[in-house]
């Protein structure tokens, strides 16, 4: 069904559409899954008075909107070699912007370091909301070049979900290798991180190798750009299921997320 949305928005708006809902929504996906890990890490214990406070939560999402905008307002026209629509904000606009963001921070490290201090919050999740703020600063401020920012943080995001999925499934299998669910029970013991990250590795060169291949071949016959196409389906079904799995009002999520990391 994505496949067919995807098309028809290709034969009605040609590509500038597709790219502009993959760069916005790449973003949003991203800052979801970033403070969805921060609450698994904060909503435990003694991180959880500070982790729900309004104006940490407004810290924590106003980094990753101002630094994006401040990105996009650049002036960039293409986005890995796709046509995109943006808006563009003159330098005392983007500057402000920059001030809020660097604001946000400040106030959260002050309030942050003060509740670590007072053993508020734990190192891991000081540590994790501290990587938060660096790879957005970094991937939509430091970094000019619009597809070497998604790459950043794309890395980020990619690195982020397979070892959260590691710890997720270690605690869901704790109890040892189950019958109907042997590869991925087995994967998921402790000690096994190196040969986890390895078939993750090899699964996806063979499977990604092999569709670059079917791709390249199909575009070349019929001038079709499936690779935008097909690339934009993996990625929006992505974020259409990722959003339902993990969602931590679910009994079942609570109890593998929640006692994750202690």
């Amino acid at each position: 069904m994505i496949i067919t949305v995807v098309c028809l928005i290709y034969s009605f708006t040609n590509a500038a559409l597709i790219g502009s809902v993959y760069l916005y929504w790449q973003w949003y996906h991203y800052s979801r899954q970033s403070e969805g890990v921060a609450k698994s890490y904060g909503m435990k214990g003694q991180c959880k008075v500070f982790a729900t406070n309004s104006g940490q939560r407004i810290a924590f999402y106003l980094v990753p909107l101002t630094t994006f905008v401040y990105m996009i307002s650049a002036g960039h026209s293409h986005f890995l070699g796709i046509p995109i629509w943006t808006i563009i904000f003159p330098d005392s606009v983007r500057l402000a912007l920059l001030a809020i963001c660097f604001g946000a921070i400040i106030y959260w490290m002050i309030n942050g370091t003060r509740a670590l201090l007072r053993k508020e919050i734990t190192p891991f999740y000081f540590g994790y909301v501290l990587t938060h703020f660096v790879i957005y600063t970094v991937s939509y401020v430091v970094i000019n070049d619009i597809n070497c920012s998604w790459l950043t943080i794309n890395i980020w995001h990619n690195a982020q979900y397979i070892g959260f999925v590691w710890l997720f499934n270690r605690k869901r299998y704790a109890a040892g290798i189950e019958k109907d669910h042997h590869a991925i029970s087995f994967l998921s013991q402790p000690g096994r991180l190196l040969i986890y990250l390895g078939t993750c590795l090899t699964l996806s060169t063979v499977v990604y190798f092999n569709l670059e291949t079917i791709v390249t071949a199909t575009t070349l016959s019929t001038g079709l750009p499936l690779a935008l196409l097909i690339y934009a389906t993996i990625n929006f079904h992505h974020y259409i299921v990722d959003s339902q799995i993990w969602k931590l009002r679910k009994p079942s999520i609570q109890k593998n997320l929640l006692e994750t990391q202690g």
